[in-house]
């Protein structure tokens, strides 16, 4: 039986046979065993598969001692991660830990499963809302930028405890507090990133026009696949503390948009984060740092009377008004 028949048998068996007999538990527990003779039979299949897979691993170990370029080396090296994941992939457990969202992301199979289980919804989601809401082109050179390479996940205290939608419109006054921070780059080095939130959308009186604003900046920030979720007190430099988004009164609805960029040479190269401007042009600023970008997520916030108090409470500046009103707008009281 070939690889592909094998594994196409086992996805049929995943959701039909085996499914039926796993209950919903808080932690897995093994079903009955010797009670249906398919859900025997299924796991006779997956036994033989995972056997299959540990004999190839053999093999190729095998070829790894003997050769000789560090291309090949690579090559049969990812084949054996390949061979590692499939070996492991359809056991009970661990399809049942991947629906729960439960990914022990020391190992292989769980890795390849959470990148896979991104890869299906999640990163179709944010790109189709990153063009939809023009944050690519407004922000990302899109012939860079064909596809998110990494998950960005925020979550904020005052929301629910997933993370958030892209794209959602947000009251300010609810993220006057930073999000939590998760970046997974389904890689097991460190590499060096920069995190931007911006506000395209911010007016400028100057030029009768929009500029893009930096709320949050830091650099140097080491992440991997173990160390993916952010705290600013341990991981690297922050350049520009965070500014609660405060869209202003008379202007449209603004859209705070979260950058994760891999800084120069894959990840290996530290900047000075007195280069990261409050005003920014994204795009012409990643070129200059020779920064990458991996990952984006946003939200979308406009004007209520709350957000006045921001101004007022925390930013300790007069309310702006823009565009011309019929009345007196009223001024909430502290």
């Amino acid at each position: 039986m070939n690889f592909l028949k094998t594994n196409s048998i086992l996805k049929q068996i995943s959701t039909r046979a085996i499914s039926k007999f796993i209950r919903p538990e808080s932690t897995f527990v093994n079903p009955a065993r010797n009670v249906n003779p398919a859900y025997e039979e299924a796991l006779k299949i997956i036994d033989n598969y995972h056997n299959k897979c540990l004999e190839n691993i053999k093999k190729l170990e095998s070829q790894l001692k003997d050769c000789a370029s560090s291309e090949e080396r690579e090559s049969i090296e990812r084949q054996i991660l390949v061979q590692s994941v499939e070996s492991e992939r359809h056991f009970n457990e661990v399809k049942w830990n991947a629906r729960n969202r439960n990914f022990d992301l020391s190992k292989p199979v769980y890795r390849a499963l959470k990148e896979e289980a991104f890869r299906k919804r999640p990163l179709e989601v944010v790109m189709q809302r990153a063009y939809q809401m023009f944050v690519i082109p407004d922000l990302i050179d899109p012939s860079k930028f064909e596809s998110a390479s990494a998950q960005l996940d925020l979550t904020f205290d005052s929301l629910q405890d997933d993370p958030i939608e892209s794209g959602i419109i947000i009251q300010a006054e609810k993220v006057v507090n930073p999000p939590k921070i998760n970046f997974i780059p389904f890689h097991t080095d460190s590499k060096l990133y920069t995190i931007l939130l911006v506000d395209p959308d911010s007016p400028d009186q100057q030029s009768q026009s929009f500029k893009q604003k930096c709320h949050f900046a830091a650099c140097n920030v080491p992440f991997d696949i173990y160390n993916n979720k952010y705290d600013p007190e341990t991981m690297g430099e922050v350049a520009i503390s965070y500014i609660p988004p405060h869209p202003e009164d008379g202007t449209k609805i603004h859209r705070y948009v979260y950058l994760v960029l891999k800084q120069g040479k894959n990840g290996n190269v530290q900047i000075n984060p007195s280069d990261i401007p409050k005003t920014i042009e994204t795009r012409s600023f990643c070129e200059k740092l020779d920064l990458s970008p991996v990952a984006v997520t946003f939200f979308r916030s406009e004007w209520d009377p709350s957000v006045d108090l921001i101004h007022t409470n925390i930013l300790k500046e007069t309310p702006p008004r823009f565009g011309s009103y019929a009345f007196p707008k009223k001024t909430p009281k502290n």
